[in-house]
């Protein structure tokens, strides 16, 4: 399998514990979040990276060069800010495999790969997103899905009991993404494509149980100190 990796965000909300060092390097318990995050994708079965890279570029490629490695990468590197959807279409030209899985370098999720890569083939999907039931959340957008686990509606951010949010893991047939965006070159993924794609009845979840953790905010840096090196392999 191979993945694109996006990482080319600039953490605005976690400047104040950052200062200059990108999201994707934060340093947990002695340890960059990226290791933890590839450590487990390859364990999974990804071997080929794709980093999407932007702000702060350099030091991730420094920190790509000087690490060891069982596993094959590319950086591409945008020049100007593309968003979601343009980051993964200017990674996508790096990428072999027919369907790519897509993964935020700020997001540990604990799914099985294998298992939602298999339904996503076996739906001759479009798309796929890992889906994490959240309580009491406002940071994350609301999606709704049908008793076949086809994505029926994506819904703004709001304060929310109870519900499935996109858990930062996705991915998407290459051929199928390049034909909806063409022509775009700077777009959000989720507004941009996976909403306009609703009406194919071809945009899945696949929900998971397992533990989730996104560091954008302090708060859940803090709590990423503590919980995430238990889960390293």
């Amino acid at each position: 399998m191979q993945a694109i990796i996006l990482a080319g965000g600039k953490g605005t909300r976690l400047q104040s514990v950052l200062k200059d060092v990108p999201k994707a390097l934060a340093i947990i318990r002695n340890q960059p979040f990226l290791d933890y995050l590839l450590q487990f994708l390859h364990h999974q079965g990804v071997t080929h990276f794709v980093f999407s890279l932007g702000h702060q570029h350099q030091q991730i490629v420094d920190y790509l060069n000087a690490k060891e490695k069982t596993w094959t990468y590319t950086c591409v590197i945008e020049e100007q800010a593309l968003g979601t959807g343009g980051a993964v279409k200017n990674a996508l030209g790096s990428a072999t495999n027919s369907d790519v899985w897509v993964v935020n370098a700020d997001t540990y999720l604990d799914i099985n790969l294998k298992a939602m890569y298999q339904k996503h083939i076996e739906n001759n999907a479009v798309a796929t997103i890992a889906l994490k039931e959240m309580n009491n959340f406002d940071r994350y957008g609301l999606i709704q899905i049908d008793q076949a686990n086809c994505i029926t509606s994506f819904e703004e951010k709001r304060p929310c009991e109870r519900g499935l949010i996109n858990a930062g893991f996705f991915i998407i047939n290459k051929i199928q993404f390049l034909n909806a965006t063409m022509g775009k070159e700077v777009f959000s993924i989720e507004s941009d494509f996976f909403e306009t794609q609703i009406s194919t009845n071809l945009i899945y979840g696949f929900e998971t149980k397992g533990f989730f953790i996104d560091i954008g905010i302090p708060e859940d840096f803090e709590r990423a100190q503590e919980l995430l090196p238990k889960l390293a392999l």
